[in-house]
């Protein structure tokens, strides 16, 4: 989700933000403190906070660090980069392009939303429930025979040897791991 968090006490502003942001098709959470901004933020993780440092309860400075640290308490979540390129893979998120070497790779809807949940964990194990929970609906929760065959066609398109990965590695039982 494209979420956009607002912490303003102007309410002018965030009018006119939410407006402009809403236009764009991102959903728009408001508060008007600090500590309103500090829950919303834990109990929706929003991928952008536009924060006012100058709030009544709380100087935005001492607000932002503990918004940094409630959600690295969520889920210790990586930024995705915009675009991620070591030379031979190119991903570029916003676009949803990949290429290998310079050649396009096409990828379904589902193994591009696996290699941006890979590319978000990167260097650490995304286990096979948290693959489910945040790119199948809630429905599918158990479908990890599934997982595996997407993994395997997603390693493959990446010519990714399994026996010596460049790029996906497999705990076997447990997850897969986005190389750095």
């Amino acid at each position: 989700m494209n979420t956009i968090l607002l912490i303003d006490d102007e309410p002018q502003i965030r009018r006119f933000l939410r407006i402009g942001l809403t236009a764009q098709h991102y959903d728009v959470l408001e508060a008007e403190t600090a500590q309103q901004g500090l829950e919303k933020a834990v109990l929706n993780a929003p991928k952008l906070i536009i924060l006012d440092l100058g709030l009544p309860d709380m100087d935005g400075q001492q607000l932002l660090a503990r918004v940094r640290g409630l959600l690295r308490q969520q889920g210790d979540v990586q930024v995705v980069p915009e675009v991620f390129d070591d030379g031979h893979l190119r991903v570029d998120i916003a676009q949803r392009q990949v290429s290998l070497n310079g050649a396009a790779v096409r990828l379904s809807r589902k193994e591009f939303d696996l290699l941006r949940v890979l590319l978000s964990y990167r260097g650490r194990i995304v286990t096979q429930q948290q693959f489910l929970t945040e790119v199948w609906r809630k429905g599918q929760l158990e479908d990890t025979h599934y997982l595996r065959i997407l993994m395997a066609r997603l390693s493959t398109r990446l010519a990714d040897d399994p026996a010596s990965p460049r790029y996906l590695e497999t705990e076997p039982g447990v997850g897969y791991r986005f190389i750095l």
